[in-house]
């Protein structure tokens, strides 16, 4: 008997995919540059935040207790800068290795196509971070980490970790990007175990999309006063490495900082009788009926596309 809340949870991924794709059935020519934030805005709310809300409602009051809406700790904010370095730079170099330069200068805003062409300025930069970067970050962890995590940690913590960036890999529907955002989507995972908070992984996405928004012309002007390939990348390879050790190091730390407290982890919860009698396996939230949907759905996007 499968396990209430693995295939629940991809079932809410579903509707949250097919709201989503509901949405570029919108003309976006009668967007103006005045309301397109506030659209995008409207959209998030009503594509994450609504379904979410009413998943949660359905799945009883208890349920809030596992989703980790806590502050963040000062001793953890080592844990979240690091992370977004090793988040940027890491997406850096898998796009570079897929596609070059040109990947470089993609978009990385889900709802590209509502992000007037040039520069920001004045209050705009405002506007746009909030409908770009911050938005997304809130709506995109509360689903994909605080309930997803909640619900497939019941096979395991890497259950959880890998089975929540395969179905957030999967959102943005875009194949050649697909490996960006399932690394993404591991680190993000990672980053909300190591601080026990939603709010980790909401900071690290926020400064990532922060970056895709405003920051990618920048590394391209840095790429070409390099002049040579190899050493930008070489470069951002060290940077990379660097950040990484900090993040595992810095991981490592607040581990032992829990251990020496005697701070007791929140996934390891107590299996029922029924959950004990029953095996089960470790991508059972990938192989339920809604999740196999999801993926039929990504496939048939972009196949059409």
């Amino acid at each position: 008997m499968k396990r209430r809340g693995t295939f629940t949870a991809p079932a809410l991924i579903f509707c949250i995919y097919l709201f989503l794709l509901s949405t570029r059935l919108l003309d976006t020519a009668f967007l103006t540059a005045g309301n397109a934030y506030l659209t995008v805005g409207v959209l998030q709310l009503l594509v994450y935040l609504l379904p979410a809300a009413i998943y949660c409602k359905l799945r009883g009051n208890r349920f809030g207790a596992h989703l980790r809406l806590r502050l963040l700790g000062g001793e953890q904010l080592l844990v979240v800068l690091a992370g977004a370095v090793v988040l940027i730079c890491g997406g850096l170099l898998i796009g570079f290795a897929m596609g070059g330069m040109e990947q470089l200068g993609d978009s990385v805003a889900l709802y590209d196509r509502y992000v007037s062409a040039g520069s920001y300025g004045g209050e705009e930069i405002v506007y746009a971070a909030l409908a770009f970067a911050v938005l997304p970050a809130l709506c995109e962890e509360f689903v994909f980490r605080a309930i997803l995590c909640a619900e497939f940690e019941i096979n395991g913590v890497c259950s959880a970790v890998v089975s929540s960036a395969v179905f957030f890999a999967m959102l943005h529907f875009n194949l050649a990007q697909f490996p960006i955002y399932f690394f993404a989507g591991l680190l993000l995972a990672m980053v909300f175990y190591a601080t026990r908070s939603v709010i980790g992984p909401i900071v690290v996405h926020l400064c990532y999309n922060l970056f895709g928004l405003f920051g990618r012309p920048y590394i391209t002007e840095f790429y070409s006063r390099t002049g040579s390939t190899e050493l930008f990348v070489f470069l951002l390879l060290v940077l990379f490495l660097l950040a990484l050790l900090l993040f595992f190091g810095e991981v490592s730390r607040t581990y032992r900082n829990y251990a020496q407290r005697n701070v007791p982890s929140p996934h390891h919860r107590v299996r029922t009788q029924r959950e004990q009698r029953t095996a089960a396996p470790f991508f059972e939230a990938l192989l339920t009926p809604p999740a196999l949907l999801c993926a039929l759905l990504y496939l048939g996007v972009i196949i059409a596309a």
